[in-house]
């Protein structure tokens, strides 16, 4: 349980005494309570209260300084002119001495020994560690820091979310710009706000995706204040396009691109959004190529452009797109497969077979994309090779056709699309004369699996069919 007192050094004399200062109020893991001060008209609260956690056996007794926010005045008085977050105000305008009731909520985080260091630790350096231990429990650590303060700051301990905030950067933390936004709303002084925004302002944005709902009023309010800014509008636009709202989205990384024309992830988003929301792949690609300058080195957005012009019917612009990549560097495993698609589809069997060979794809699992490809590059160049009377040649190609490499990282699985490869191989044996093995490949085809769908279902059927009717 808790007990609650008033601490003499920061209470005002004129607050008197609480009526039941022994009360004690049960808690869990998230838990307010309420007790009532009785003051006098003109004096000022201090919101500071003592709160004593009463322990059980594991959890020893502890006592510690609690800011607290007046909630509920009787007779009203006029709003605050502070802020909801000040941690004081003063109540005025009556002309009579009699006591006011106050109602003042204490919020407690109590539940477990590390919870317990969060809020009664008198050094930073503990203070930090139990807020690491609360955090690990969430993953990522932006993301993990980000969970606890913002929710310490909705349990109107603003003042402890900075403290942390403070005793984590001692200790190496960055915090995101989102982060600092928030840490903006927080700060009781105009003069803490903006240094909170500077630093918002000068932290990196890579890898930055807000994910909270209570983050919009942050953003919008930190665009108002530094009309000049892009990032605040860029994360903006990250939030809206996560939460489904894209039109609202494409607005904030329109106002983002315009103040910062070399912001490539406003571009690439909007680009984004220009292709899958709106169908206009012409101004998708505008977009992809500006965020393409701002970036040239930026794998992700010659991805998607090569996937743009790939689905639009440009294998040879999609190759160009990606010829950056093809040698010299370290190749994502997807800009791989984007790429043995676009050379595939402009004839560069060869080059798609030289890539692969010298490349260790680790891709999805279950996603056989890449063994395609290589596939049918062997495929292509086995009919070539037979096309220009070199039947062992084509062999050799139909037979590398059914490996499966492991530094493709696809193994054979039970129900293989292999039915092309077998017959174009039984092909190349009976153009070596070696009919006996050409019919036990056949036979071998012939029993292969039908797909119900897929995009190699109707092929599989169709050699299947053939391969049957061949035997």
């Amino acid at each position: 349980g808790v007990k609650v007192r008033t601490d003499g050094d920061t209470v005002p004399s004129s607050v008197s005494e609480l009526a039941a200062p022994s009360t004690t109020f049960p808690v869990g893991l998230l838990s307010s309570f309420t007790v009532n001060v009785a003051v006098p008209a003109d004096s000022v609260v201090r919101s500071r209260l003592v709160v004593e956690v009463v322990g059980e056996t594991e959890i020893p007794a502890v006592s510690s300084s609690v800011r607290v926010r007046v909630r509920q005045f009787a007779p009203p008085v006029p709003r605050n002119p502070a802020g909801p977050n000040h941690t004081s105000t003063r109540l005025s305008g009556a002309s009579t001495s009699l006591p006011f009731a106050v109602t003042v909520t204490v919020p407690v985080l109590v539940v477990a020994p590390w919870a317990l260091r969060l809020l009664t630790a008198d050094d930073p350096e503990r203070r930090a560690a139990a807020a690491r231990s609360l955090s690990a429990l969430a993953g990522e650590p932006d993301y993990a820091v980000t969970e606890l303060l913002t929710g310490l700051a909705s349990l109107d301990l603003a003042d402890s979310a900075l403290d942390l905030l403070d005793a984590l950067r001692a200790q190496g933390f960055a915090p995101s710009p989102t982060l600092w936004f928030h840490a903006a709303t927080w700060a009781d002084t105009p003069a803490d706000r903006d240094r909170f925004l500077d630093r918002a302002l000068d932290a990196p944005l890579e890898h930055v995706f807000p994910s909270r709902p209570e983050s919009l009023p942050v953003l919008r309010a930190a665009a108002d204040r530094r009309p000049a800014a892009a990032a605040p509008r860029l994360l903006l636009g990250h939030l809206l396009g996560a939460l489904g709202r894209y039109e609202e989205a494409a607005v904030a990384w329109e106002a983002a691109a315009q103040l910062d024309p070399g912001l490539s992830t406003a571009h690439r988003s909007l680009a984004m959004f220009h292709w899958k929301i709106e169908d206009r792949p012409a101004a998708a690609e505008r977009r992809f190529r500006l965020a393409r300058a701002a970036r040239p080195d930026d794998q992700t957005v010659a991805r998607d452009l090569a996937r743009l012009l790939l689905a639009s019917g440009r294998p040879a612009a999609a190759a160009e797109a990606l010829a950056p990549f093809r040698s010299g560097v370290r190749r994502r495993h997807d800009v791989t497969i984007e790429l043995a698609r676009a050379l595939n589809a402009t004839g560069g069997f060869d080059e798609t077979v030289a890539m692969l060979d010298a490349a260790e794809v680790n891709f999805r699992e279950g996603d056989a994309t890449i063994w395609r490809l290589f596939s049918e590059a062997h495929i292509e160049l086995g009919r070539r090779a037979l096309a220009e009377s070199d039947p062992a040649a084509a062999l050799t190609h139909f037979d590398r056709a059914l490996t499966y490499p492991e530094s493709l990282g696809v193994g054979r699985p039970h129900r293989p699309a292999e039915a092309r490869a077998r017959w174009f191989r039984a092909e190349a044996l009976r153009a070596l004369g070696r009919d006996s093995e050409a019919a036990a490949a056949l036979a071998a085809c012939a029993e292969g699996h039908e797909f119900a769908d897929g995009p190699f279902a109707d092929e599989q059927s169709l050699y299947l069919r053939r391969c049957a009717a061949a035997r």
